[in-house]
């Protein structure tokens, strides 16, 4: 540990201290929590999990229903507390101060989830290359997650994520959730946002059906970001209409999306690594989750799919079930089998997209990505009236989707049954003009030739805020 690190763990020990004693005279219950917590003490470095997050969190802790929580638990519990966040402030302020490691970049993926989306492939071009960059990725509490050598990990809203996320040169997210630093004017934060078109409103246009908590924190993250990725027209309009930003917008296109450009053998080798037999193809069901937390629209026939594309193509397919990261539930909806296969924790969803011949899907911006490579895509949305008043609402942008949204299964297995690829890729043409995607395969190279000018000093911030496309 540095001298700085070793006055700053000091002051977290005596911050630790007085607050077990607080906690002692206002809580019985902490002596469920004391001795897990002194084993954290002894343990004690600068990559510690602050122990004052039992204190901050144990009132509300005794007031809820749960009576037999496990220590990991009920840190987990600490640190998703308002109380919790707002004493981080301090830490935040004290290390604003530390000096800032010119060559550190982080990453946030989905506030702590696997090695996936656009940030993926922005870290593996810098591998490609070689460049001798300090790279940090958040993860979740007790998460399993695998990350390449030479990435380290930090956990969310640990005092070290504080630390990590205060002295990087570059910070890499793909949601608007709120951070736990202060952004210094020498920081460089990259916003690569998480779809290409959404067709339910978000953000702005959903002012009236979004927390306060999250629209505060997306005009904060909004203000600290210096440039948001855009992968194609409708994009660029929206982040300036509806995303409460008014910096740039970079038209390099998604550098998740690079991966479409690859070849068959890439293809072959990650659907012998996803289990798929050769021969095989695959159907791929993505739905997007509910505001209300129902699962019942998730009942689609599995298996009359299934006999229904053998049936029609005289091949062997098997589907893939990928639920969407905000949705926990609605995965027990499903039987797993060899033809059946759950896909959900699978890291890197662009990959199932890259594999996939098929998709069925209802509201899912993914759906674009599957138009954008010309695969059959069939839209299955049984609960589209009550998805459409009680939840998010649609955009005008789905209704303009070239595809049949279909209400029950035996509509969709007929539109299966009628399927027509030359009709379906007549019907793309207009709207892919409209979409003018700027995907090329080369997305990811381009960012990082960005990443690259800002941490040597090179960048400078160009005249004109929005549209600032690749081609020009």
């Amino acid at each position: 540990m540095t001298n700085v690190e070793k006055v700053i763990n000091s002051c977290c020990i005596s911050y630790y201290h007085n607050s077990t004693v607080m906690i002692r005279k206002n809580s019985a219950k902490i002596s469920l929590f004391h001795n897990f917590s002194k084993e954290k003490e002894k343990k004690c470095h600068f990559k510690m999990v602050l122990p004052i997050s039992f204190y901050l969190c144990i009132d509300s802790f005794t007031k809820s229903k749960c009576n037999n929580v496990d220590s990991k638990t009920f840190l987990k519990l600490a640190r998703n507390s308002k109380l919790y966040k707002k004493c981080m402030k301090p830490f935040m302020c004290l290390f604003r101060f530390l000096p800032l490691s010119g060559r550190k970049i982080i990453v946030n993926n989905y506030n702590g989830k696997g090695y996936g989306d656009n940030a993926k492939y922005i870290v593996d071009e810098i591998r490609r290359q070689q460049l001798t960059y300090d790279l940090v990725w958040i993860v979740e509490d007790g998460s399993n997650i695998e990350l390449p050598a030479g990435i380290r990990k930090v956990r969310m809203w640990s005092l070290r994520c504080i630390y990590e996320l205060s002295t990087a040169k570059v910070i890499i997210s793909n949601v608007k959730n709120y951070l736990p630093f202060l952004k210094r004017s020498s920081q460089y934060y990259i916003q690569t946002w998480h779809g290409p078109v959404p067709f339910k409103y978000i953000e702005q246009d959903a002012v009236d059906l979004l927390s306060p908590r999250y629209i505060k924190e997306s005009q904060q993250n909004s203000s600290i970001t210096d440039v948001m990725i855009s992968c194609n027209a409708i994009s660029t309009r929206l982040f300036r209409n509806s995303f409460w930003y008014d910096g740039e917008v970079y038209e390099c296109g998604a550098p998740r999306s690079d991966i479409f450009f690859s070849g068959q053998s890439v293809k072959d080798q990650l659907k012998k690594q996803m289990g798929v037999a050769e021969g095989q193809r695959i159907v791929l069901y993505c739905p997007t989750f509910r505001d209300n937390g129902s699962i019942n629209a998730y009942d689609i026939d599995t298996h009359q799919i299934l006999n229904t594309l053998q049936k029609t193509t005289g091949q062997s397919w098997v589907m893939m079930i990928r639920m969407h990261p905000n949705d926990s539930k609605g995965i027990a909806r499903f039987t797993f089998d060899q033809s059946v296969m759950n896909m959900t924790n699978y890291p890197d969803m662009q990959e199932l997209i890259f594999v996939a011949d098929m998709q069925i899907s209802d509201y899912s911006s993914t759906i674009a990505e599957f138009i954008i490579m010309q695969k059959p895509v069939f839209i299955y949305a049984s609960d589209l009236e009550e998805y459409s008043q009680s939840c998010r609402g649609l955009s005008p942008a789905y209704y303009e989707l070239p595809i049949h949204i279909n209400r029950t299964n035996d509509e969709l297995i007929q539109s299966i049954e009628q399927y027509d690829e030359a009709q379906y890729r007549q019907a793309l043409v207009p709207y892919l003009q409209h979409y003018n995607s700027f995907d090329d395969g080369h997305a990811s190279e381009r960012v990082v030739e960005r990443i690259k000018c800002v941490i040597d000093g090179t960048f400078r911030k160009p005249d004109r805020a929005v549209g600032q496309n690749h081609k020009n």
